[in-house]
């Protein structure tokens, strides 16, 4: 092993003289650098050497390859030599790596990656052994593929020959299909149109447009996922001058085979609002098999006059000049019919789009349909500066449509909020539609929302009418809504308001429902501000004895009675009683609070005994917490625990 390590760093002593000589390295790095490359030569001299060893070496290799190269812009220096050595040396440690770790994933990947970098032209062979040992991925297929195709556009036919291979394994592959469908739809663009084969039969891009189809016809036969066949119409709709036939196709396959899925009709929606119209790409499928017929008619023609040259005195160039028109008569004829690519004006655009939509919503009626629909009339109104009052239209009836038909999500209804509180007028029939949507959606949101439209209207017979019903149907949920409702009324003025406001406080403060609870004391603050403290102390014994118990209740009442002058000791008193009665078993802090309380306000003689009730009250294991906070109380230290 020794020997191993030993040959390895004797062939790299040229490197290190090079290094310390260029002054690319110190001394003191070049010896850590042998210290460390003898310490990841004895870890691949291991019979038991992992995958973890290569990566360590491959790793500290490329973090020397790139401090040399820092250095040699900083020192106006080249070391290709060096440099070489060290990528030569990578590779061999890829090599050797993957000899015994074939199966690993991350390793092949890495080494290709970096032989992107280093020597392309060896990437595809690269490849090819990567295949033997993982072709059951499909990614590696494809990127092989599309390494090879964009490495050289000449390689279309290898790359279309491994995709083929590729398919062999995996004929239900959406990836490998549609890379194959990709780079014969990149091939067919710089495809020369009037480049034809041996006697003007038929154009090289005819060719291949027929391949392009006929990958698309065998894929379709296995895949069943409608978004494959979303991603091939798109990649069609880039070349829309060539792929009109198709696209066609691909449509009406997708309407055959997944009529009720809303995507589809997203789609077709879409690409009319994009200028696509449908019953135009129809049109023109026609007139290009009308054109066809008419071409293969004019060469038959043209055939058979040339043959009659032959045995007659004409001159047989006459006919062949005949087939020559054919490229003229496409052109012409292409011409005739450029109408059908005028693009649309952006109004009758929107109207299509919308009737799209309409026949959607008509033949599915779901929820995910409504939501595609509106999500899309959203989108459409983000620009208004041209057809703004089309755009909302369009918006405004789809929120109309859904509405009736019971099946617009509540995200929905949020966004119609804010278009008509800004409107004049438009929050009475907000109000209208909110309160049409609580006879089947009694959800929080929309709850709130119609209360907002409530407030802001200040109709205080709704306000307190939906509160109550919201209170029924939601429970302890609505706490929410008790808050913007107590809130509103604390704003109003008049006696009528106030009793409103006591009765609303009521209802809450007796709920059992913890998250109740909170409305308690704000009750008795209201009380103490409103009316007198006599009042709110009543109220506050009241609550006191009522579940559920809240420590923060007595917490607030004690800070409450604290403010006022003087202080009334019994009924501050009173407040710490209560804490150790329903809380003095669990809370050390209660029985600290109340000892100091008697020494600073009350009767310091107290002090004793509510130190002997405390030790008997709280739990065994709280008792030393209780003690030391006692200390720390009485020294004068005590902290905020």
């Amino acid at each position: 092993m020794s020997e191993f390590v030993n040959e390895r760093q004797e062939r790299l002593l040229p490197e290190y003289e090079q290094l310390r000589n260029c002054n690319i390295l110190t001394p003191q790095q070049i010896t850590e650098c042998i210290r460390k490359r003898e310490s990841l030569f004895v870890g691949l001299s291991q019979s038991k050497a992992s995958v973890k060893n290569y990566i360590e070496f491959l790793v500290y290799e490329k973090k020397i390859y790139k401090l040399i190269t820092e250095k040699e812009k900083v020192c106006n220096i080249k070391m290709p030599g060096v440099k070489s050595a060290i990528a030569t040396r990578l590779i061999r440690l890829y090599r050797e790596a993957l000899s015994k770790f074939p199966h690993d994933m991350h390793l092949w990947s890495s080494f290709v990656k970096y032989m992107k970098i280093s020597k392309p032209e060896e990437v595809s062979a690269i490849y090819e052994k990567m295949l033997s040992y993982h072709g059951d991925k499909c990614s590696v297929w494809v990127d092989a593929a599309l390494w090879l195709y964009g490495y050289h556009r000449q390689n279309v036919s290898r790359a279309q020959d491994l995709l083929l291979r590729g398919l062999q394994r995996h004929p239900e592959s959406e990836a490998l299909n549609q890379c194959l469908f990709d780079i014969l739809l990149d091939q067919a663009t710089r495809t020369d149109y009037n480049l034809r084969l041996k006697d003007n039969t038929i154009s090289e891009l005819d060719i291949a447009l027929e391949r392009i189809e006929a990958v698309y016809r065998n894929s379709s036969q296995n895949i069943k996922d409608i978004n494959y066949y979303i991603s091939l119409l798109d990649a069609c709709t880039e070349q829309m001058d060539l792929t009109v036939p198709l696209q066609v196709k691909i449509i009406e396959d997708m309407q055959a085979k997944f009529p009720l899925e809303p995507v589809l009709w997203d789609k077709l929606a879409q690409r009319e609002l994009q200028g696509h119209h449908l019953a135009d790409l129809r049109e023109f499928v026609i007139f290009h098999n009308q054109e066809a017929q008419e071409i293969e008619a004019h060469r038959e023609a043209a055939d058979k006059k040339a043959m009659a040259c032959v045995s007659s005195t004409t001159d047989p160039s006459d006919g062949e000049n005949e087939k020559k028109l054919d490229v003229c008569t496409i052109k012409k004829r292409r011409q005739q019919f450029s109408t059908i690519w005028t693009p649309s004006s952006l109004k009758r655009r929107i109207e299509l789009c919308v009737s799209v939509y309409k026949t959607a919503v008509q033949t599915l009626n779901s929820k995910e349909m409504w939501d595609l629909y509106i999500n899309a009339m959203l989108k459409l109104n983000k620009d208004a500066s041209e057809m703004g009052k089309l755009k909302q239209e369009s918006l405004m009836s789809a929120f109309h449509s859904g509405h009736k038909a019971k099946l617009l999500d509540v995200q929905h209804y949020e966004v119609l909020y804010k278009i008509l509180v800004a409107k004049k007028g438009g929050e009475k029939s907000l109000v209208q539609v909110l309160s049409e949507i609580l006879e089947y959606n009694e959800s929080f949101r929309i709850n709130e929302l119609l209360l907002c439209v409530l407030i802001r209207l200040d109709d205080e017979p709704r306000v307190f009418e939906l509160l109550q019903r919201a209170y029924k149907s939601l429970g302890d949920e609505s706490v929410p809504l008790w808050k913007r409702v107590i809130s509103y009324y604390r704003h109003r003025s008049g006696s009528k308001s106030m009793k409103r406001l006591e009765q609303i406080f009521e209802i809450g403060c007796n709920d059992l429902s913890p998250k109740f609870a909170q409305f308690r004391f704000e009750y008795v603050s209201y009380l103490w501000q409103e009316h007198s403290p006599a009042k709110a102390r009543q109220e506050y014994q009241r609550l006191a004895l009522l579940p559920p118990m809240s420590l923060t209740l007595h917490s607030q009442m004690v800070d409450l009675e604290s403010k006022s002058v003087p202080i009334d000791v019994n009924s501050c008193r009173l407040c710490f009683e209560y804490m150790t009665k329903f809380f003095g078993k669990t809370e050390p802090s209660v029985w600290i609070d109340f000892i100091a309380f008697e020494r600073d306000h009350g009767d310091a003689q107290k002090m004793p005994l509510l130190t002997l009730r405390a030790v008997s009250t709280l739990d065994p294991s709280l008792v030393s917490t209780f003690e030391v906070k006692r200390v720390k109380m009485h020294s004068g230290i005590m902290d905020s625990t």
